[in-house]
Formats: C-alpha cells, sequence, structure tokens
C-alpha cells in the first residue's frame, strides 16, 4: 500500500509518474515478486499526482497496480490561489483541449483550498462535516442546509488537513476492499459496500463533452493530463491482474498469495484493514 503524493502535487505528472514506475519496480525487484499487488493513493484530488498515478498503474512492468482514492474534493482548473481565475495553457488531451492552471490551488496535509477548489459535499451529507466547520469563521465553507451530522476528518482544520482517527479508518476500509475487490476472487459483503466511499462515491476521470473536461461542482472528477501518445503507450489492462484463489486462506503472519492459515472472510479484512490503519497512524501522529 503506497499513500503518499502530496508533496509531489506541483511536480509535472511525467516525472511523478516515471518516479512511481520506478519505485514500484524497485519494490518487486527486492521482495523478489514482479507483479507484487499494489495499491496506489494519496493527492488524488489534484490532477497531477492523479495523472501520474494512472500512468504508472498503465506502464509498470508486472502491472498490477491500482489506484484508489478518497473522493473528499478536487482541484479547481480555472481557480488560483486567490480563488481568481489565474493564468491558462493549452494542453491538448484525447483530442480536445483541458485547461491546465499555472497558478493554481494545490490542496495538501497544509495547504488547504476550501472554498477554492470543489468540495465534494455529498460525501459530507453522507458521513458529516469536521467539527471545524462550525466555527464561525469556516462555516460558510458549508452549503446552507448542512447536515449536522459531525465526522473527524482533519487534524486540525484548516492548517493541518492530515487525516484525522475517523478518516483514518475510513480509508484502511476502502484500501481494503480496493485489495480484496482488485486481488481476489472475494465478494465484499453489502456492509463493507455501503460504508465504502469510493464505492458509495464514485472519482471518475472527466468527460471531454462535459464543462470542457474540466470539474466543477456539478461534475465532481479528475483530469486526465495525458496527451493521445501517453494513452496510446499504455500496457497494462485491469483484466490482467493477478489474483488469488480466496482470501479465505490468508494467514494473518502470510499476508501474500499463499498463506497457510484459514481465516474468515470478515476476519482477513478486519486484520488488513487493522494493519493499514495502524501504518497511517504511525504517519500521521508520530
Amino acid at each position: 500500500f503506497w499513500l503518499q503524493g502530496a508533496a509531489d502535487k506541483d511536480r509535472p505528472w511525467e516525472d511523478y509518474g516515471n518516479d512511481l514506475v520506478a519505485l514500484f519496480e524497485g519494490f518487486r525487484a527486492d521482495l523478489g515478486d514482479e507483479s507484487l499487488p499494489i495499491i496506489d493513493t494519496g493527492s488524488t484530488g489534484n490532477h497531477q499526482p492523479r495523472t501520474a498515478k494512472a500512468y504508472a498503474a498503465s506502464k509498470v512492468n508486472g502491472c498490477n497496480v491500482v489506484v484508489a482514492s478518497m473522493p473528499l474534493g478536487t482541484q479547481n482548473a480555472d481557480g488560483g490561489d486567490d480563488g481568481d481565475p489565474g493564468p491558462q495553457e493549452a494542453i491538448h488531451t484525447r483530442g480536445w483541449v483541458h485547461w491546465y492552471l499555472g497558478q493554481r490551488c494545490n490542496g495538501g496535509a497544509v495547504a488547504n483550498c476550501g472554498g477554492v477548489n470543489f468540495s465534494n459535499h455529498p460525501v459530507y451529507e453522507f458521513y458529516g462535516y469536521d467539527p471545524a466547520l462550525n466555527d464561525p469563521d469556516y462555516s460558510d465553507l458549508k452549503p446552507p442546509d448542512a447536515t449536522d451530522k459531525i465526522f473527524r476528518w482533519f487534524k486540525d482544520f484548516p492548517s493541518n488537513t492530515h487525516f484525522e482517527y475517523e478518516a483514518d479508518i475510513l480509508q484502511g476500509k476502502t484500501l481494503a476492499n480496493t485489495f480484496i475487490d482488485s486481488f481476489t476472487d472475494d465478494t465484499l459483503t453489502n456492509g463493507w459496500i455501503g460504508d465504502d466511499i469510493q464505492i458509495q462515491f464514485p472519482y471518475p476521470s472527466c468527460d471531454p463533452a462535459i464543462n470542457e473536461g474540466k470539474p466543477s461542482a456539478e461534475n465532481f472528477c479528475w483530469m486526465d493530463l495525458r496527451d493521445e501518445s501517453a494513452l496510446a503507450d499504455v500496457t497494462c489492462s485491469e483484466f490482467e491482474r493477478r489474483k488469488m484463489t480466496s482470501f479465505d486462506g490468508m494467514d494473518a503472519n502470510q499476508l501474500n498469495n499463499g498463506g497457510a492459515g484459514r481465516k474468515t472472510r470478515t476476519n482477513a479484512f478486519a486484520v488488513l484493514a487493522g494493519m493499514i490503519l495502524a501504518m497511517m497512524l504511525l504517519v500521521n501522529y508520530a
């Protein structure tokens, strides 16, 4: 599980994407498994790193890389750091023009873009808003008649938007679900599906026929900045993923394509989600 990207949000997607390819292939070489399953996430609300991750998943040797998202917000392609439209540079992608900002608001753990980028309000209506948004200074970031439900998303909004424990738990569940759904033949339970932010609130790439291929408050999507040659150079398909026969056979101490132990799917899910959560808590609270 690779949870990173915010520090690379200002880099061209080609550079970050090629670094991800080298990183993943290096991991696999060190571990002696050329198609080790990888779930990649982080800063997916910014179009440069989200494009880089899609590129890496499409190019890495051995394939078997899936990009997961926590679709809380998406970058406004027409808004600068001050909320005003920034200078625009035309990027031709898939035969249409994407407008990419020279001065945009790049959201990250210590860079809040509330009021500039687009928030996924249906997500917050479903789970609840961070308690910081009850502060009069930030309450205008909520829509009129917003739900009163509270969900602890951020450590210290707006200065530190690393995930707080409720969001960490939610992300851990989503990453575990992504692994099970992508790399095993097991079926997610209705309960897991119902609480999976990525399943309940899909985050597609922008349709070029809608809003000039850009996101908006009503068109929540990410901009794929790859040009036609990069898209034509794809070597990996989601149908080529190596899958385990079942998650039932995975032992808690052998989370690989084997495992001698026998556990129920529920216990295996709990172990996997717990391990992911522990990793995220170590990062956020160390």
